[in-house]
């Protein structure tokens, strides 16, 4: 997958995007494993962590805190 640079910023190819979206929805959505979705995808396993940082860095994923969240840390 290769990113394109304009002005100093850095844009995904709409391909790359699409198996970035692919890749989360199945894991964070569906609560499929990273070796299925591998399987699936036909890519190894550390492709698939390496799609699902991409898209959390790339703002297609967000980390929402969740109502409780804040109690569960502070009784760690």
């Amino acid at each position: 997958m290769k990113n394109e640079k304009r002005g100093g910023e850095i844009t995904m190819v709409p391909v790359e995007k699409r198996i970035l979206i692919k890749a989360a929805s199945m894991y964070y959505l569906d609560h499929m494993k990273q070796s299925e979705i591998a399987r699936r995808m036909g890519v190894d396993r550390t492709t698939v962590s390496k799609y699902l940082k991409k898209a959390m860095n790339n703002g297609i994923v967000k980390q929402v805190p969740q109502e409780g969240d804040e109690q569960r840390h502070r009784q760690d």
